[in-house]
């Protein structure tokens, strides 16, 4: 079993996940824009053939971030 909801186990739930992200980050003036690749390159999954959500799962992600502090 995972973890508990209420008192109760479930299942397919939490685990362990290393990702790699390489990215680049651009600043303009006060503002900050960053894009990156995030993969997951080891997993351990409690029941991992149960998970249904995309974390630890997915082949990979591309992020985006724009900032502006004022």
């Amino acid at each position: 079993m995972g973890g508990k909801e209420n008192g109760v186990a479930v299942q397919a739930t939490g685990g362990r996940i290393l990702y790699a992200l390489p990215g680049v980050r651009v600043y303009w003036d006060r503002a900050s824009f960053a894009l990156g690749y995030k993969k997951p390159v080891w997993t351990r999954l409690n029941e991992s053939e149960l998970q249904q959500g995309a974390e630890g799962k997915e082949r990979y992600r591309i992020l985006f971030n724009a900032s502006y502090p004022f």
